[in-house]
Order: C-alpha cells, then sequence, then structure tokens
C-alpha cells in the first residue's frame, strides 16, 4: 500500500508484485482533485524476459467488472472511502477485486486514467465465484455465478421475474429465403416462450414472397409488416415496432440465425436489468469468422466491429477480453434487443439514418438517458450467408453518421482506451490487432 496526499485528502494506491510509474502520482492527485474517490488505469505488465507489455483499459464498465476484474492490480481509493469497506489488509489480486467490487456498490462510478499508473507482474487469474456472488447481491442482482468461456471470466446468469414476451422483427430486404431461414431457426432452436414472430418488409414482393406470407398469417406463424417499395430501413422497422406486443423487441436481420437454445433468454437477462435498455449478441459466419462482438464509435465515420474477420477462439486473450465476456459496449447493430418501452420513450430508429447506423444512433441516445447497452458472447448467432446486406450508403447517411458520431471521433469511445499510446497502435496497425 502507498499513500498519496491530495488536495482532497489521503489516497491509498492498494497493488501488490509492482509499483507506481514515475507520472501515477500526478496523475492520482489530478483525478483526486476532480472529486474522484475510486480510481484505477492503465499498466505496464512486465514479462518474463524483462521487456514491457501496455495494457489497456476502457472507462468504468460495471458489467465488464462482473465478468473479469479488468481493471488489473492497482486499485486506487480516498481514505475515506477504504474505511467504509472495512478492509482485511490484504493487497493480493483477489482481495482487490473483491474491494473494488464492494467500493463500486457504494460509489457506482469509478474514474479511469488513460495512462500507466503501475508496473508489475500481471494479476494471476481471479477463479472464485464467490466474489462475484458477494457483488451482485450488493448490487441487488439475482443471478447465479459460473465459470466463464476463458479461465478468469465469469458468466452472470440472472433471473427473470416472469417471462416477458419477446417480439422478433425480421427485416427483409429481398431475400425471402434468408427470411424463410431464420423463422425457421429461431422455431426449431429457440427454447424461450412466449415470443411472436413479425416480418418487416419494404420491398415490392414477387408472387412467391406474397404466397409465403399468406401462409404465415394463414397458419398464426408470424404477422407481416408491409411498406412496400420503401427505402427507409428505419421508418420500416418503427413501424414493425408499433405493432408488436412484446414487452421486449428483437431487431434480426434476415438470414441471421440462433445457434444457441437460450439466446433469446441471454439477451432479455441482460434487457432487464436495471439501468441496461439494449443488449446484443455474438455473430459468426459459417466459417465461425467474428462478424460482430459489440461495436466500437468514433474510430470512423462509421461504427467499427473489432476483431471481425478474425477466427471465434478463446486462445488469444486479448481477443477473449473482448469478444468472449460479457461487457458494456457503446453500440451493438443486426441483432438487437431493446426495452419496448425505453424504445419508445425516444422515437424509435432516427428516420434520417434511412440506411445503415440507425441501430448505433440508438444505443448512443440510450446512453445519453444514462441507459447502459451490454453485449454478451452467450447470444450466439450464425449468419447463413445471405443475411440481409446494408446498400451503400447515400451522402445524406454519411453526413447524417459524421453527425451522430462527431462527439465520439473528438473525445473517443469511453469502452474504447483513450490511451494515447494505444490510439497511435491502432494507426499504425491499421487496427488489426485491437484489444482492451
Amino acid at each position: 500500500m502507498q499513500r498519496i496526499d491530495t488536495l482532497g485528502g489521503e489516497y491509498l494506491a492498494l497493488f501488490s508484485n509492482g509499483a507506481l510509474t514515475g507520472e501515477a502520482t500526478t496523475l492520482i492527485r489530478g483525478a483526486a482533485a476532480k472529486g474522484a474517490e475510486l480510481i484505477y488505469g492503465d499498466a505496464l505488465h512486465v514479462k518474463e524476459d524483462g521487456g514491457e507489455e501496455p495494457v489497456f483499459r476502457p472507462a468504468y464498465s460495471p458489467d465488464t467488472l462482473l465478468a473479469y476484474p479488468y481493471t488489473g492490480s492497482l486499485l486506487v481509493l480516498s481514505k475515506r472511502l477504504y474505511s467504509r469497506l472495512q478492509p482485511d489488509g490484504r493487497e493480493d489480486a483477489d482481495a482487490v477485486y473483491a474491494l473494488l467490487l464492494r467500493a463500486a456498490a457504494m460509489q457506482q462510478e469509478a474514474l479511469h486514467i488513460s495512462h500507466a499508473l503501475f508496473r508489475g507482474a500481471p494479476p494471476p487469474p481471479c477463479c472464485s465465484k464467490r466474489i462475484v456472488t458477494a457483488a451482485l447481491k450488493r448490487w441487488n442482482r439475482l443471478g447465479t455465478v459460473h465459470e466463464g468461456l476463458f479461465i478468469g471470466s465469469f458468466d452472470v446468469r440472472y433471473g427473470l421475474t416472469g417471462r416477458p414476451l419477446i417480439s422478433v422483427i425480421v427485416v427483409n430486404e429481398g431475400d425471402i429465403s434468408a427470411v424463410r431461414r431464420t423463422l425457421e431457426a429461431i422455431e426449431r432452436v429457440n427454447s424461450y416462450r412466449p415470443y411472436e414472430l413479425i416480418v418487416a418488409d419494404g420491398t415490392i414482393g414477387d408472387a412467391r414472397t406474397r404466397a409465403y406470407y399468406d401462409a404465415l398469417e394463414q397458419c398464426g406463424a408470424a404477422r407481416v409488416v408491409r411498406l412496400p417499395g420503401t427505402e427507409n430501413l428505419p421508418r420500416l422497422l418503427n413501424d414493425a415496432a408499433k405493432r408488436a406486443m412484446g414487452e421486449l423487441l428483437l431487431f434480426l436481420d434476415a438470414g441471421l440465425m440462433p445457434e444457441n437454445h437460450d439466446a433469446m433468454e441471454r439477451l432479455a437477462e441482460q434487457v432487464v436489468q436495471r439501468g441496461t435498455a439494449a443488449a446484443g449478441g455474438k455473430i459468426v459466419d459459417r466459417k465461425n469468422q467474428l462478424l460482430q462482438a459489440g461495436l466500437v464509435l468514433g474510430l470512423a465515420d462509421l461504427p467499427v466491429s473489432l476483431y471481425a474477420g478474425r477466427q471465434d477462439q478463446i486462445t488469444d486473450p486479448r481477443q477473449n477480453y473482448f469478444t468472449n465476456c460479457t461487457r458494456n459496449v457503446s453500440a451493438v447493430q443486426n441483432a438487437v434487443m431493446v426495452h419496448a418501452e425505453r424504445f419508445q420513450s425516444l422515437g424509435g430508429f432516427d428516420e434520417t439514418f434511412e440506411v445503415a447506423a440507425f441501430a448505433a444512433d440508438l444505443c448512443l441516445r440510450l446512453s445519453r438517458s444514462h441507459q447502459k447497452t451490454v453485449y454478451t458472447p452467450y447470444a450466439r448467432f450464425l449468419d447463413t450467408g445471405t443475411a440481409a446486406r446494408r446498400r451503400a450508403l447515400n451522402r445524406k447517411n454519411k453526413d447524417r453518421c459524421q453527425d451522430a458520431f462527431r462527439q465520439m471521433r473528438v473525445h473517443g469511445d469511453p469502452m474504447l482506451s483513450q490511451n494515447p499510446l494505444f490510439l497511435s497502435s491502432i494507426e499504425k496497425s491499421n487496427r488489426d490487432d485491437l484489444f482492451l
């Protein structure tokens, strides 16, 4: 433990197997001057060969924190807060993780410093599920904790109070075979009940399409919302959402198929949590390559899907931290579940986007109303290769994206590290090796 005197009083830096970097004290004092009582930062991990590996971290992400101790070995907190936590004096990795979760339950917020504050050995993986179980109780969340997809991560299963109706809205952009695959996969694979199926179609359908829709509606398998000839996708989806009866809305591109029987339930568990309004799952192709694992805003005019094109595997630790654990993200798309009441309170999707990025914009507007978006790898969807493809953006849509995401372009995505070294590495690697 190292004591740091600040204008805001005494602060305590807890860590083991390392030391504070030369600039850490100054940066911590600056954070304390802003009133932060719970602080963490980036790190330099010393490898066995003596080399150093930078570790970059996002802004405070409570759902990510429950999935694994992403803040690392160092925890800085005010003496006032520390005294309220009834610490046992230990500073090993598990003790720091448990202390952080207790502090987060009291503080509700933590400040991330986008610079390396700690230099030392990487902490051993935490495998104590009881630490997370205790945190759930403090956060008034009902759930059970299981081992995650990689060592040191946790899978939190939340209980659903009742069984909310889920309205699954599948958008058809001209491939009726893709629509059929999605609807049949939901009926075949999905174990969640109750749900309703709605097809949103803006095309001028041929006789085959009309016959298929007539058959769906006659047998009560699905309802069809038609706006023939519309090229405005958010308008089409908004119209379908207004006719939905579900408490939760799941927007799916045609051609996406749930791979696990509880994919819809895993999304619903997240959306019904207090403070969360939207959730999205992992999307892969037939070659097991990642297509989406949450989106990052601010790296380009359009949202970016990190690790897209890589194999979905658990052998790369850096990839695991982004794609293989439940985490807070700035946006999701293509397979998006949102609470219907919150969706309608914001006016639904912004129809000025016309073609693309309207789901990301919705997530951004939800965050401004203090509602989180969660990505979970435990809701996995397969893109069958002919899923609905977004049409090329027109100038109006591009300008709208630039306007909506301008703040992220300037200040960066808080769910991605804003460490200058990290941002520099993005440019050098052309975003081929991004990680948290």
